[in-house]
């Protein structure tokens, strides 16, 4: 297992938020931005209103757990 320090990661962590501001949002498709709109759409499908906890776990499980499967799957 690779372990990082944490002054590395923080490193890593303020070089990859300024690459992401000079750069930008990739223009074609990239896995982030398929999240990002899949979250998108679940939180307009789900937030409409104060319905509590049990549909943030929903949202949750609907936003993370098919990602995971596959990244499982394909680590298989």
């Amino acid at each position: 297992m690779l372990m990082l320090s944490l002054p590395l990661v923080a490193m890593l962590a303020v070089a990859a938020a300024i690459v992401d501001r000079v750069l930008g949002e990739p223009a074609g498709w990239h896995p982030l931005v398929a999240f990002g709109r899949l979250a998108a759409r679940i939180e307009r499908a789900l937030n409409t209103g104060r319905r509590g906890r049990a549909v943030g776990v929903a949202a949750w499980a609907a936003a993370v757990l098919p990602p995971v499967a596959v990244a499982a799957w394909l680590a298989a």
